[in-house]
């Protein structure tokens, strides 16, 4: 016995319609993902991911090739901040891709580059001669990681605008 088909042989049949991302109910998973402790645990394993390259580096750049702690402290500090942007960027907010990646990635190096660079350059450089070059890059690290925080929540990885008629704006594909 053969099925009977309500579609005439070579009709084509409906696709179904697609539901654009902004639209789709929020899953189980992208709820626990964005929840505060998730995303706090992501950001501490970033940092403590960005940390081991802040390390690692002074200790080739100073202990290995000789540099001058300060010409160091300012290397590392870049190559650390480069690794931070791109796995808070595909691990931390990654549900946050507000904007292009190049607005995103202006926002968060103006933020390092204008305010925590001289700051923690500063910093370090009052300390370092006090209580070592490890325990004084520890404290910077310390010392920034609040506002690291804040600005990448508030501004940097900001909540996309749903009033927004921009689809970039709401977190739509760029």
């Amino acid at each position: 016995m053969t099925a009977i088909s309500a579609v005439p042989a070579g009709a084509q049949t409906p696709r179904p319609h697609r539901v654009s991302e902004s639209s789709r109910p929020t899953s189980h998973r992208a709820t626990v993902e964005a929840s505060p402790l998730v995303r706090k645990a992501k950001f501490a394993a970033v940092g403590f991911t960005s940390m081991l390259v802040s390390f690692g580096s002074l200790y080739l750049f100073i202990d290995i090739l000789q540099w001058h702690h300060s010409v160091a402290y300012a290397v590392q500090t870049v190559l650390a901040i480069e690794v931070n942007y791109v796995l808070n960027n595909a691990i931390t907010w990654r549900d946050r891709r507000t904007g292009t990646a190049w607005s995103r990635w202006l926002r968060f190096h103006s933020m390092r580059i204008g305010i925590m660079v001289p700051i923690n350059q500063v910093l370090f450089l009052v300390l370092q001669p006090l209580i070592g070059t490890i325990v004084a890059n520890a404290l910077c690290i310390a010392a920034s990681t609040a506002v690291n925080w804040f600005v990448n929540d508030r501004w940097v990885f900001r909540r996309p605008d749903p009033s927004s008629t921009n689809p970039v704006s709401r977190g739509g594909k760029y």
